[in-house]
């Protein structure tokens, strides 16, 4: 799915959060957002998905602006990965899953077997199968992340956000979750803190600060020594793994 920002701008009481955003996705592209922490980063996605409304400017999805969309519609489009998930109510694992199904019920339709074919897969994929009777608050924060992370997967969309999504799981989980998400052929859009995990999976980046688009381009292009610097404050050095092409970043503190 093709996702485009056009001049995208959000406000609160004057303030400007974001301004003039601009982003054209490609289709299956996989997307990173970084930036420091307040940069603008989590506005930007939530605006996509919907959880805020633009002060300015306009989103499509196939070039179908987002506003002619219900939202049923749109979670046919686009699923979310937050960092942070909470649940008043202690549900079993594979009851969260199907709740990715939602979007393609009637109202007080039954899950079918298809529905749950597709949860089981989903919490195969993450690294929990046989997980499915556990309640969800007898898990680790990790463990429910990837419960998140397989409700998203069973939602079946040609788009996934990804607002950090990884940073309550072990480097083992880290790696086998954006090895997943890459091989699903997808538009991916994701907020990422760690700059080593986007530059290993990320197509296109984009650079956040202070609301604004400050650098938009391919990982190696964007990742060096004193852009680093400039954005994150912090000593760094660049280097370009000669038989990958990956680049890794190695932080001093000098």
């Amino acid at each position: 799915m093709r996702v485009e920002l056009a001049n995208i701008s959000y406000k609160i009481n004057k303030k400007s959060l974001i301004e003039n955003i601009c982003m054209n996705i490609n289709p299956k592209e996989f997307v990173g957002l970084i930036g420091p922490n307040g940069s603008g980063k989590s506005t930007i996605l939530k605006c996509i998905y919907r959880v805020l409304k633009p002060s300015n400017g306009a989103i499509f999805f196939d070039g179908q602006n987002i506003t002619e969309l219900s939202i049923k519609e749109s979670a046919l489009k686009v699923a979310v990965v937050v960092q942070h998930n909470f649940t008043s109510f202690d549900f079993d694992v594979l009851d969260v899953v199907l709740m990715g199904r939602s979007p393609y019920k009637r109202l007080m339709e039954a899950d079918n077997k298809n529905d749950y074919d597709i949860a089981h897969q989903a919490l195969v994929i993450v690294g929990l199968e046989g997980f499915s009777k556990r309640k969800i608050s007898t898990l680790s924060g990790g463990e429910r992340q990837r419960v998140i992370i397989a409700r998203a997967l069973a939602q079946k969309t040609p788009c996934l956000i990804l607002d950090e999504p990884i940073n309550h799981l072990d480097i083992k989980f880290q790696l086998q979750t954006m090895d997943m998400i890459k091989k699903m052929n997808v538009t991916v859009i994701a907020a990422i803190h760690d700059l080593n995990i986007a530059a290993t999976y990320c197509d296109n980046i984009y650079a956040i600060n202070n609301g604004r688009i400050v650098a938009q381009g391919k990982p190696a292009q964007i990742f060096t020594t004193e852009f680093i610097h400039d954005i994150f404050g912090v000593q760094a050095k660049v280097e370009t793994c000669s038989e990958t092409g990956f680049v890794n970043i190695l932080y001093r503190n000098v």
